[in-house]
């Protein structure tokens, strides 16, 4: 799907997409792995609080909340991980 993150899970074949922008929450590739890790080890609650509580710094938030990791193309959260530049070139 042109312009989705795909989240992958590297120690199996799961695999997440999410859509950059909704109508309610823009979707960065931070979020994505953030979700996918949260959802794994059942933090969802909390992460779903994170989002609501912190709108104008959520960025920020997630990444000192989570184990944000930056490769030279790809970000990742645990053993989640998704290519940096899969909205840069629209893939």
């Amino acid at each position: 799907m042109a312009g989705s993150i795909v989240v992958h899970h590297l120690a199996s074949e799961k695999e997440q997409t999410f859509l950059p922008d909704t109508e309610h929450q823009v979707i960065t590739p931070e979020y994505a792995v953030a979700y996918c890790y949260a959802e794994e080890h059942h933090r969802l609650s909390e992460f779903f609080s994170l989002v609501h509580q912190h709108q104008d710094d959520l960025l920020d938030r997630i990444r000192n909340h989570y184990p944000i990791r930056y490769g030279s193309q790809t970000i990742g959260c645990g053993d989640w991980a998704c290519l940096a530049v899969t909205l840069a070139k629209g893939a």
